[in-house]
Parts: structure tokens; C-alpha cells; sequence
């Protein structure tokens, strides 16, 4: 049995799965806001402080690091301890943090990030990437024969399509019409996600009884809020705020349509993106747009309701055309349905990284 450290951001549903694969995870979960250089130093710091302790008791094959500045931090440990270590991204410390304007290009914080980004892609002898447009970026500062793309995966076990009467009983539940039409939108209020367009969109529609839930909360959900409220759109729009994953997965149950539309010039751009892959599992057809990762999801999906971003017209066109072609709202999610479980299920993606794992270790 292989012996592994992975360090994560944040705790996922998936790590319990690499047990069935003869791997023994040991966990770590870091917080990394990125907001300021010294943050960054100190939590390399503690990313090197919490790990050497186990590393000191235990012997380990392969640290996993899922971000830059715990590779960084840990480099010299695992040269000197022979341990492997393994690079995955989730994101991009110099171009992430200029999209979000937490810095200004070509000023020295910038400069710093990306010597620290360049560093961890030289040192890698493998790197994971969940999105052809991360490869895209990878290949500007590295040997693309040391890249690996895994796309991020979702359990098709817990993200399920309910029977039509227990959705029909959901529905009531939420005190939501039989003959209303839900649109769900799950995950940060913020702007790189496009969800001004969707409001905007909503606004355009006033024919058909349409509702728009939205789950999640973040830096812009005052703003949105102030213009559902002045644009008298209240009745149309519900904000959940955050939800845990059995409510989330009820409201997916009871939904029609699944619409995200991030852009491209707010904020980060969208890997391949979580939510959606969830949505996509319980079998709701979706509304999106072709930003970073998401273009790998839709590109075996024909017909999919892929629209060029900012485009509000767009966005309340592709609505009313679901909620009138009932037969083309029930092909797509068909095909959310079968994609998901064939390509992005969390069964195939440990398949991928277990190969990983094996061709790191030789």
C-alpha cells in the first residue's frame, strides 16, 4: 500500500474513494487566501511546519499538493526525504490574483508570484491540470510532456436524479407552482461568474412563469440583491445563500435548468466547473458560457445552450426556448446525465489519478 499526503484547500467528498485503490491519504486541509505577499510567506511557512512533523513519524511515497505555495514550501523537504511530490493546479497565483486586482501587473508582488509560479512548474516532475485552458497556460513556462489533465469529477452516487414524484413532492415542499419554470444558479456571488447577465436576462423575460433560484453568497450578493429589489423582480429571484450539499442537491431535484455564465475579464477564469458537473449529475440540462474549463465539458454536446458571454438577450432566448421546447430541455439532460457518469464521475477520475500516482513513483 502506497503511503500519500494530499494537501487541499478545502476538505472534499472524494478523498474517501482512494482507500478502495490501496492508498492511504493523509489530509491536511489549508487555508490560502493569497490577499497579501505576507500571507503567502507565512503560509509556506506553515505548510512546511504541520507536514515535516508527520513526515518525521511516518515514512510517505508521495506528497500531493494541490497549489503552488505548498509545492514551493515543500520541495526541499521531499528532495531530502526522497519523497515524491506531486503538483496540481486549481488555479494560478500571478494571473489569478491580476484578475481579481488584489495586484497591479508588472509591479513587483506580480513579479514575485509568477518567479514562485515558475519555479514549482520547473520543479515539478508532474503536474495535474483540470482544463485544457490550464494546459493552455502551463505551456507558456513548461515541458508539456509533464503535464497530465485530469478534469475535476463528481460522485454520481450522492448527485442523483430523483423519481418524478418525490421532485413533484419537492417542489411542493418549496412552495414552488407545478407549472413553474426553475432556473438554479449555485456558487460564489461574484463577478467573474456572470450573474448580472442572468438578472438582466430575467428582467427581459415577463411571458412565461419562470423563478430563479440562486445558492451561494460572496462579495457582490448586496449588489444583486439591491437590483432584484429596485427592478422589482423579487417575486422571480430567491436567494438561498449558502446551502449544505443534501439541500443543494433537493433544489437540483426541483429545478428545470441549470445557468451559469461566467466572463472572462472579472476574476479568475472558470475551470472545469464543480457546479456544474453536480447540476449536470441530476440530470438538469444547461445554460452557459464557453469560459475556460467549462468548454471541456460541452464539447461532446450537441445543441448544448453554450452562449458568447455578456449577453443578456442571449441568455433569456436560450430560457424561453427550453421552457417552450420541452423535448430539446429533455435531450440535454439526458446527455448531462450519461456525460457526467461516463467522463466525470469520481470513479473515473481516481482511475486517472491512481495512473498518476503509479507513473510518479516508476
Amino acid at each position: 500500500m502506497s503511503k500519500i499526503i494530499s494537501l487541499s484547500k478545502e476538505e472534499g467528498s472524494d478523498l474517501k474513494y482512494y482507500n478502495k485503490n490501496l492508498i492511504k491519504i493523509i489530509s491536511f486541509f489549508i487555508k490560502n487566501d493569497f490577499m497579501f505577499i505576507l500571507s503567502f510567506i507565512i503560509t509556506n511557512w506553515m505548510v512546511i511546519f504541520k507536514v515535516r512533523i508527520d513526515i518525521n513519524k511516518n515514512k510517505y511515497d508521495i506528497i500531493h499538493a494541490h497549489d503552488i505555495n505548498s509545492f514551493n514550501g515543500l520541495f526541499n523537504i521531499c528532495k531530502r526525504k526522497k519523497i515524491k511530490l506531486l503538483l496540481q493546479l486549481h488555479g494560478f497565483l500571478n494571473s489569478g490574483n491580476l484578475a481579481l486586482k488584489k495586484i497591479h501587473e508588472n509591479s513587483w508582488a506580480g513579479k514575485y508570484l509568477l518567479k514562485k509560479e515558475i519555479k514549482a512548474f520547473t520543479r515539478a516532475e508532474i503536474i495535474i491540470a483540470n482544463s485544457t485552458y490550464y494546459i493552455d497556460y502551463l505551456k507558456q513556462y513548461t515541458d508539456i510532456n509533464k503535464i497530465r489533465l485530469i478534469y475535476n469529477f463528481v460522485d454520481c452516487n450522492v448527485f442523483i436524479k430523483f423519481d418524478e414524484e418525490i421532485r413533484k413532492s419537492l417542489k411542493e415542499q418549496f412552495n414552488f407552482n407545478k407549472n413553474e419554470f426553475i432556473l438554479m444558479y449555485a456558487g460564489r456571488l461574484a463577478k467573474s461568474k456572470g450573474i448580472k447577465y442572468i438578472l438582466e436576462a430575467m428582467k427581459l423575460i415577463d411571458n412565461i412563469p419562470v423563478k430563479l433560484i440562486i445558492a451561494g453568497d460572496g462579495p457582490e450578493r448586496d449588489n444583486y440583491t439591491y437590483y432584484v429589489n429596485n427592478n422589482n423582480l423579487s417575486e422571480k429571484i430567491i436567494f438561498k445563500g449558502d446551502l449544505n450539499k443534501n439541500d443543494l442537491i433537493n433544489l437540483y431535484n426541483i429545478t428545470n435548468c441549470f445557468i451559469m455564465t461566467p466572463v472572462s475579464d472579472e476574476g479568475p477564469i472558470e475551470g472545469t466547473s464543480l457546479a456544474i458537473l453536480e447540476a449536470m449529475s441530476c440530470g438538469l440540462p444547461v445554460i452557459t458560457t464557453p469560459i475556460g474549463g467549462i468548454n471541456n465539458i460541452f464539447e461532446k454536446i450537441s445543441e448544448s445552450l453554450v452562449l458568447e458571454e455578456k449577453n443578456s438577450s442571449a441568455i433569456s432566448a436560450a430560457i424561453i426556448r427550453l421552457y417552450k421546447d420541452r423535448e430539446l430541455a429533455e435531450a440535454l439532460s439526458k446527455k448531462s446525465y450519461e456525460l457526467v457518469r461516463n467522463d466525470f464521475s469520481v470513479e473515473a477520475g481516481i482511475n486517472k489519478l491512481c495512473k498518476v500516482y503509479e507513473e510518479i513513483l516508476g
